[in-house]
């Protein structure tokens, strides 16, 4: 009799195991058409640029078209942050941004480096 119970506790193991090895298989190789890559690829979005926030507390932002990941919008970083503020409010570009941080909740967006400016909306 032990040597029955051994033998199924053998094969439940061996499919346990076989299972996990296939979910983390699909979880590696199962990325989807629109999903990043990597956390740290850049991404091309379009989208108006936005002042938000109260004095002194304000940023400059891009309201996307087509959220992705669940963000909205993104808090915009860098020297180029600082030309769209100046030369592209309420306009629409496209622009190449890294993403260098999660959105905390909906009073604070995900935040994101601007490596290029792409193209404003003619």
């Amino acid at each position: 009799m032990t040597l029955r119970l051994r033998s199924v506790s053998a094969v439940v193991v061996s499919a346990v195991a076989v299972t996990l090895l296939l979910v983390a298989s699909v979880e590696v190789d199962g990325l989807g058409a629109g999903e990043a890559g990597s956390p740290n690829d850049p991404i091309i979005v379009d989208g108006r640029i936005t002042v938000s926030g109260n004095h002194p507390h304000t940023f400059v932002a891009i309201n996307l078209f087509e959220p992705i990941d669940g963000n909205g919008s993104y808090k915009l970083t860098g020297d180029l942050a600082n030309e769209l503020k100046h030369n592209y409010q309420q306009e629409v570009v496209t622009v190449r941004l890294k993403v260098t941080r999660d959105s905390l909740g909906p009073g604070d967006p995900a935040e994101a480096e601007v490596l290029d400016i792409i193209s404003p909306d003619e």
